[in-house]
């Protein structure tokens, strides 16, 4: 599937680009962004949860980082596919 004006040369954008560089550009699409995504943030926290909290709930999972806000927090993996699998929880 490709976006709207990618195979006619509408209005999809980045047309005039493509045209500067000589190349093809592919557009960034879900699949692209699963293969490079390895943080998710997490809506819906309470003031109180504690990084460790954070972590007992992804245990299992090989977790880079932890950064914790008001009510959401981003949580960074090793890899993809521990975000991917993670999302399931």
């Amino acid at each position: 599937m490709k976006p709207s004006g990618a195979e006619d040369g509408g209005s999809g954008g980045g047309e005039d680009m493509k045209e500067e560089k000589g190349e093809e550009m592919e557009p960034v699409g879900a699949k692209d962004l699963e293969e490079r995504t390895h943080s998710l943030e997490v809506h819906g926290i309470t003031r109180d949860v504690r990084e460790e909290d954070v972590r007992d709930f992804f245990r299992g999972f090989d977790l880079e980082h932890v950064t914790i806000f008001r009510k959401h927090a981003f949580v960074y993996f090793y890899s993809v596919e521990d975000a991917s699998s993670a999302l399931e929880r």
